[in-house]
This record gives structure tokens, C-alpha cells and sequence, in this order.
């Protein structure tokens, strides 16, 4: 009989720790993430909501993992402070060994890069060769500058202030190439300088963007979100966010 009621407790405790398992991302979640106010194409502000491509990849993937996501809009130079105070994430954020010393990072939600723009009907450059002797312009924010006078050695690397400012030197062709954010760079040549500017379709330095959180701080969350992203990979609802917002820009 003893026996019997020891196999029965064993069973329940089994039977229970499944159907935790298995109720682990169905479980709501409230994750409060603080981001750039603007950043366009990826996330900004508009009519008071937070849109954007990689706002319309987090909300798909964060309601497939039944999270609840409340948005913190803040000025650029406020993002790493919010994560202290106002939120539990920020997003998005480039991922690279010195930032890993400080935050833990779901897995890539947006993949973007540097690409090379040049003015129409000329095509889109490929590598160092086609490139040698030529000047290329890129805004001074983010790491494209860096890289392009280690990596571009044979080019003359000119560095602006902003987007704008490396686009008019592309227009006015004091430039032959312009190295820009992809979606950002899209974006902008679209909007200022319509069918003027060859928009590429490739990276010549590929930088994911990931969610966020302080090191050691919120795993779980992490882990329900890395669930939804697979399955909106698996779906096909990141091909086709990516795709409409892309096509926007072209």
C-alpha cells in the first residue's frame, strides 16, 4: 500500500513538472523597453505610438511568446541610462564583445549593416578593388568609419556630421561612394533624393540588433522571446516585415 501511494506522489510531482514545463511560455509577461525616439527606419514615434521595422519585429515575436510589451521612448543619450530606471530593456542595440560585459542579449531581431551607395545608373560595389583610389563619405555616428579606414586602406575616407551631409556629397559628386546604414541610408536617399541614388540590396559589415537586458537580470524573459522569435522565423512573418518595409525604401 505504501508502496503504491510512493508510486502515485511520484507520477502527480512528474506529471506536474511537465505541465510547468510546457506552461512556460504560455505564461503572460510584461517587459517595459526603452528605445530611441527616433530612429527611423527601425523604431520612432509617430501620432504618440512606437512603430518602426524593428518595433513591428519585436511586437510580432514578443505576441507569439505572450509577452505584453509596454514602450519607454527616449532621447538618443538617454537609452543606457533608462534600463536603470524607467525600463528593464533597451532595444535596439547593436551586439559586440564590449557591450556582452554588461548586458545579456536575445537573439538578432533585426540584421542591418553597411552598404555602399552610389548615384545612379553606376552599380552597387562589391569589394576593396572596385573601390581603390575612390572617396568614400560616412557619417561620423556608429562604427562605419572605423572600420572603413582599416579595412578600405586604398580609399579616401571622408567623415560628416550626419546622414544629410554625406548624401549632398554623394548628389553634388564631391564623392564617388557613400557608406551607409542599409535601412537608414534607404530611407533617407529615398525621401531627399528620389530615383537618384542606387539603393544596394547587400552589407559590406553585417551588425544584428538585438533586445537588451542589464547582465544576469531577466533570463527567463530572454528565453520566452528567443522562442518567439524562432517562430516567426519559422512562420515567415520576419521575411515578410522585412520585405514591406524594404520595399517602402525602394
Amino acid at each position: 500500500m505504501l508502496n503504491k501511494k510512493r508510486s502515485n506522489l511520484i507520477h502527480l510531482v512528474g506529471a506536474s513538472l511537465a505541465l510547468m514545463s510546457c506552461s512556460t511560455h504560455a505564461e503572460n509577461a510584461v517587459l517595459n523597453v526603452a528605445h530611441d525616439e527616433a530612429f527611423p527606419p527601425f523604431i520612432y514615434v509617430e501620432n504618440g505610438k512606437t512603430v518602426g521595422l524593428a518595433a513591428e519585429l519585436l511586437n510580432a515575436a514578443a505576441q507569439r511568446a505572450n509577452i505584453t510589451i509596454n514602450y519607454v521612448p527616449v532621447p538618443f543619450a538617454d537609452i543606457q541610462g533608462s534600463i536603470n530606471t524607467k525600463a528593464d530593456a533597451i532595444f535596439p542595440i547593436a551586439i559586440n564583445a564590449e557591450r556582452a560585459k554588461t548586458y545579456d542579449f536575445s537573439s538578432p531581431i533585426v540584421m542591418t549593416g553597411g552598404a555602399f551607395f552610389v548615384l545612379k545608373p553606376h552599380k552597387t560595389p562589391f569589394d576593396e578593388a572596385e573601390l581603390k583610389g575612390k572617396k568614400i563619405t560616412t557619417p561620423k555616428t556608429g562604427p562605419l568609419a572605423n572600420y572603413l579606414m582599416k579595412n578600405y586602406p586604398a580609399s579616401t575616407v571622408l567623415v560628416t556630421s550626419n546622414y544629410d551631409e554625406s548624401l549632398k556629397q554623394l548628389v553634388d559628386k564631391d564623392v564617388e561612394v557613400a557608406a551607409l546604414n542599409l535601412q537608414v541610408g534607404s530611407a533617407l536617399a529615398e525621401q531627399q533624393y528620389p530615383s537618384t541614388i542606387q539603393l544596394p540590396d547587400t552589407l559590406f559589415l553585417k551588425l544584428p540588433l538585438a533586445l537588451a537586458v542589464n547582465k544576469n537580470e531577466h533570463g527567463a524573459l530572454l528565453n520566452k522571446l528567443n522562442f518567439g522569435l524562432e517562430k516567426i522565423v519559422q512562420d515567415g512573418s520576419a521575411e515578410e516585415i522585412n520585405a514591406a518595409w524594404m520595399s517602402q525604401s525602394h
